[in-house]
Order: structure tokens, then C-alpha cells, then sequence
């Protein structure tokens, strides 16, 4: 969903790489734990003591517990000293991302899909929820952006199941490259290459497509949940086909096969990075491929059991699960959705002299439960936080402005559409002594992204208040724009997020 061409910023004349001033900061790891009984239901009555936690292998204190029940913090209280006040936290809402997978879904799959989460949307979002609908296929698009709005996610859906997917082009090419088999072993040997390459090109730029998702949500508020719609991704692609090479020839053929598994552990660590629970649903019943797979003697459960093993890495390592072979989805996707809306939260010291740490969360003396997080976890610095933040406010347009900023924006046609930005902020909130960090992403009516550009700035007065350089923002002709901007306080950190349209049509 990124773009450049299109977004030119004329960045000011202090570094960018210029970084917030130092400041004492507690160094915590927050860790989401899904507690799930033997039924798959949601664990209520633990408190902090029941948890063990390690970093890197060594015990962890918690030093922050609450229990967050679709979207609201119950009270918490130590077992030590039950008549303590209660401690509570905020609300923390539910951001659900729905991607329909249309390079990896078959017709009536996908029907499947649609129907049981129109049934979600219907039934089991609640107004601390809001989901955004996307779909892959030869690009990403965004078709729906975050919103609790249930008929506009549902006419969203619509439009999704009028679109056909095609992996029944994937089935036509395997069976294209299989016949070669039967023709000679040469052929089949030449044939199982080919094909593996072919499905590795389509699973990187999956992936891609995913990082992108991901990194968009990423600056969300709140607990962060991908549905992953997909009849699943070859961890090894072509593995089918080199398996009936080697019925011919017992040569081994592995020098020319490909392994996604490093770059699915890639992904796995910028959702886990990003606090995106990753979650996959495959709503082919059964075998699926068996169908497909005959008469060219291809092994329908290996194409299976290839495909569903990167779904089941994705969850494993971010606290999510593997949902598949299930008749009734939308019961899957309303139970799934209770699951990751109910959910502890813990924050535990990070470990000195490392920004990141492998985590392990156990249960003392609970038989029959699971515990489902993340297996590793990174301290976010105030940079990246920043810059997240900016890019999700893109789509979900939330203002927010202890600095009590006023942004203008004054356009200029030439041969470019020229926003000019200009911002006041009072005296009171930023001295003339201090500087101020903009942060700036741009969002075309296609929903292509620029990336965050940065800027520091040093305040002047004008008027009562303090204001820093015009920063001009070169758009393309013909186009409609949405800008959002951080302004950081580089003194305090003290940040507003601001977002504006612009018209370039007129």
C-alpha cells in the first residue's frame, strides 16, 4: 500500500535523524496473554500470582496486571491482600484487520468465508470493535477502513464476494507442470523447478502484502487482531511436485527447492514487534485439494498440510491460532473473537542492555489451561511509536491534541498540487526556547501510502503564539488526499496527532 512517486516533502534544514532529548524512562515489556480453558473459553478468575513469566529464560516480575474483558479492564486484586484497592486500567479497544486472501482461495471457500463473517459483523462486534476489511489478490486494497459501522462493513463484504479469487489458477499451472511427468522424467525433472519458483514469487509478494498490513496497523490503539482468510501459503512451494520427481529418480533435488520458513519467521517478528495477534483461517473443509489433485497422482494432503503450516507458524508466534476444517466458521470466527478480546495484560521489566527479549508466560498449578502470546517481544521506542501512530491515523482520522495545535493548510497550483502545512502552538504549551518534531504520511485516494517523513523545527513567535517553517507537501494533479501529522514537544515528548484533507481536482 506504499507509494512515492506521487509525495515529495521538502524536509527543513536540521537532520531528521535528529532524536527526541534523553529522558528517564521505566524500560517495560507489555505482554497480551489469551487464557483458553480445555472448551477454547476465555479464563476470568486468574490474578497476577497464577502467572510465571521469563525473559530470555530468566524469571520476570510483573509489575503491572490487569484482566481486559472485550474491551473493558476489570478490576485486578493480589491474592496477598485481597481488600487493597482495586487497580484498573483504561478501555482498550478491539482493532480487527480482515484480509481475504484472494490469491489462495477457491470460489466456494471464499463464499464460506464471506457468509460466516458477515455473521461476525452482525452478531459479535460490539462499539468497542472496529474492522477493516482488505483483499489481496495481484494488489492490496483497503475496502473497508477501521469502522464500527456494520452496514458499511457489510456492504464492504458485499462487493468482496462478487469478486472471484484465483487460486483455480494455481490448481491449472500445478496440473500444467504435472503432466510433464507423464510425459518423460526429464520433463518432470525440468517441470518441479519451474513450479516451486513460480509459487515462491507468489508467496513473497503475499508476504509483502501482509508486512505492509501489518505495519499499518501496527500505530492502532488497543488489541490488534488479523483474520487472515486463506486456504494457506506453500512453506515449501512445489513440494508436491519434487515429491514425484524422486519417485522417478532417486537423485536429491533439495539444492532446488524453496523454504519460506525464514521469511515467515520475518513476518512473524514485525507483527510481534508491532503487537498484531496473527490469526488464519481456512475455510476449506476437509482435504480440499483431493479434488484437484487427481488424476496426476499428487499427494492432496501434502499440498494440505504444505499450505496450513504457515498459518499455524504465523499464530504460534504471535499468540493467535490455526482455525481450520470447520463447518459451522461463523461459531469459529465468534468464538475466536471472544478469545482475543478477552485477554491479561502484563508488563514485566525489560532485560538491561537488550531492546528485546524471548518470552514465555506458564501458569502455576492449572492444569488443562493454554496460555496464547507472543513468543518474543521488543521494547517500541518513541520514534517508531510516533511514526505508527501517524500511518494508522490515515485510516482511522482520530485527533488527539494536548499541544492544542492549529494546522493550516493553504494550496498552491503549478505544474504540482502544493499543500502547504503552517503550525501555531501557544506559548504556554511550547516555549520559543524549544524545537518541534513533525511527523508527516500521506494517503492517496487509492489507499497508497507515502512514507513518514520527518522534519525538526525550530519555533519563532507570530501572533501569541509559536509557529515553525511552512513545510511545503508536493501532491499529484487530479487526486484527493488525506494528511496526518504528528507534533512532538522534543522536550517533553508531548505529542498531538492532527489529520486534514486535500483537494487537488479543483
Amino acid at each position: 500500500m506504499r507509494f512515492y512517486a506521487a509525495v515529495l516533502v521538502v524536509l527543513l534544514a536540521i537532520p531528521a535523524a535528529a532524536q527526541f532529548q534523553d529522558r528517564v524512562e521505566v524500560r517495560l515489556l507489555e505482554i497480551e496473554a489469551a487464557v483458553l480453558d480445555r472448551r477454547g473459553q476465555p479464563v476470568e478468575s486468574l490474578t497476577r500470582e497464577d502467572f510465571i513469566v521469563t525473559l530470555d529464560g530468566k524469571p520476570a516480575e510483573i509489575t503491572n496486571f490487569s484482566f481486559v474483558d472485550s474491551g473493558a479492564a476489570a478490576p485486578t486484586r493480589r491474592r496477598d491482600n485481597p481488600t487493597a484497592a482495586a487497580a484498573t486500567a483504561p478501555a482498550i479497544p478491539t482493532r480487527v484487520v480482515i484480509i481475504f486472501d484472494d490469491m489462495h482461495l477457491h470460489p466456494a471457500a471464499k463464499q464460506h468465508a464471506v457468509a460466516a463473517v458477515r455473521e461476525y459483523v452482525m452478531k459479535s462486534m460490539d462499539a468497542s470493535t472496529t474492522a477493516t476489511v482488505v483483499t489481496w489478490s495481484t494488489s492490496l486494497r483497503t475496502r473497508v477502513k477501521p469502522t464500527s459501522d456494520r452496514a458499511l462493513l457489510l456492504r464492504g463484504l458485499d462487493q468482496v464476494a462478487r469478486e472471484q479469487p484465483r487460486g483455480m489458477a494455481v490448481d491449472a499451472e500445478r496440473r500444467s507442470f504435472s503432466r510433464l511427468c507423464d510425459l518423460s522424467i526429464a520433463s518432470c525433472m525440468a517441470a518441479a523447478p519451474k513450479f516451486s519458483e513460480s509459487q515462491a514469487f507468489d508467496v513473497e509478494r503475499t508476504l509483502n502484502a501482509l508486512r505492509e498490513v501489518i505495519e499499518s496497523a501496527s500505530g492502532m490503539e488497543g488489541r490488534k487482531i488479523v483474520f487472515f482468510i486463506s486456504e494457506g501459503l506453500p512453506m515449501r512451494p512445489g513440494v508436491e511436485l519434487f515429491t514425484r520427481a524422486r519417485r522417478f529418480r532417486g537423485e536429491h533435488l533439495g539444492a532446488l527447492q524453496h523454504t519460506k520458513k525464514h521469511e515467515l519467521r520475518a513476518l512473524a517478528h514485525t507483527a510481534q514487534n508491532a503487537g498484531v495477534v496473527f490469526n488464519t483461517i481456512d475455510p476449506s473443509i476437509g482435504l480440499g485439494a483431493a479434488s484437484l489433485a487427481d488424476p496426476y497422482n499428487i499427494d492432496a494432503k501434502q499440498i494440505r498440510d504444505n499450505a496450513r503450516r504457515t498459518g499455524e507458524l504465523l499464530a504460534q508466534e504471535t499468540g493467535g491460532q490455526l482455525i481450520a476444517d470447520r463447518n459451522d466458521l461463523h461459531q469459529a470466527l465468534a468464538t475466536l473473537a471472544e478469545q482475543t478480546s478477552t485477554f491479561y495484560s502484563l508488563a514485566v521489566r525489560a532485560p538491561e542492555r537488550s531492546d528485546e527479549a524471548k518470552v514465555q508466560v506458564r501458569l502455576r498449578d492449572h492444569d488443562g489451561l493454554r496460555v496464547y502470546t507472543a513468543t518474543r517481544r521488543s521494547l517500541t521506542t518513541r520514534e517508531q511509536s510516533v511514526a505508527s501512530a501517524v500511518r494508522a491515523q490515515l485510516y482511522e482520522r482520530r485527533e488527539t491534541n494536548p499541544l492544542s495545535a492549529r494546522l493550516f493548510i493553504e494550496k498552491h497550483h503549478a505544474q504540482r498540487c502544493i499543500a502547504a502545512l503552517q503550525l501555531l502552538v501557544p506559548h504556554d504549551k511550547v516555549p520559543l526556547t524549544r524545537a518541534i518534531d513533525v511527523r508527516l504520511a500521506v494517503l492517496d485516494e487509492r489507499d497508497q501510502e507515502s512514507d513518514v517523513f520527518s522534519s525538526t523545527i525550530q519555533v519563532t513567535e507570530r501572533h501569541g503564539s509559536v509557529i515553525g517553517q511552512i513545510i511545503p507537501v508536493h501532491l499529484a494533479e487530479g487526486g484527493t488526499y488525506v494528511l496526518s501529522v504528528g507534533i512532538i514537544d522534543r522536550a517533553s515528548g508531548t505529542t498531538s496527532f492532527l489529520q486534514r484533507d486535500v483537494d487537488c481536482t479543483q
